[in-house]
C-alpha cells in the first residue's frame, strides 16, 4: 500500500524568488514528524485535556509512560501553533463552541475538533499541508 501524500510544494527559484529549486512533498503518514509517538496517540491526549483530565494524566493514559516531562512539550508545541489551528478555523467556518474551558488553546482546540469527524491531528495535515505540532 502507497503511503498518502500531500501536495507537491515546489521551493521556486523561478521570478526573482530565492528558493533552491527542489520539489518535496508533505508525508501524511500516522506519524508527526520528529515525534516519538503518532498522530492518534496525540489526538488521544487531546481529547483527554477537553475531558478535563490533567496534562500529567492525560499523558500517561495515552503513551503508558511514568516520565511526564514530554506532556508539558506537548502542550507546549499546541500553544506555540495555535496561530496555525485558527488560521485553518477561520478558512473552515467553525461552529461556535461554548464550554467551560478557562484557557484559548482549550477551545481552539474543542472547535478543531467539532469540524474534524477523524483524527484531529492527521485531518488538520492533510488540510493545512503541515505537520500539527
Amino acid at each position: 500500500m502507497n503511503k498518502v501524500v500531500g501536495k507537491r510544494i515546489v521551493c521556486s527559484n523561478r521570478h526573482g524568488h530565492i528558493g533552491c529549486g527542489h520539489t518535496t512533498q508533505f508525508v501524511l503518514a500516522e506519524h508527526i514528524p520528529n515525534r516519538q509517538y503518532n498522530a492518534l496517540h496525540l489526538s488521544l491526549f487531546i481529547l483527554l485535556l477537553l475531558a478535563n483530565v490533567s496534562v500529567v494524566k492525560a499523558y500517561q493514559q495515552v503513551t503508558q509512560q511514568f516520565e511526564t516531562r514530554h506532556a508539558w512539550r506537548w502542550l507546549a508545541c499546541l500553544k506555540i501553533n495555535i496561530t496555525h489551528y485558527r488560521l485553518l478555523l477561520q478558512f473552515s467556518l467553525p461552529l461556535h463552541h461554548s464550554s467551560g474551558t478557562q484557557h484559548p488553546i482549550f477551545a481552539t482546540l474543542a472547535s478543531l475538533c467539532h469540524i474534524f469527524t477523524g483524527s484531529v491531528c492527521l485531518e488538520f495535515q492533510f488540510n493545512a499541508q503541515r505537520a500539527f505540532i
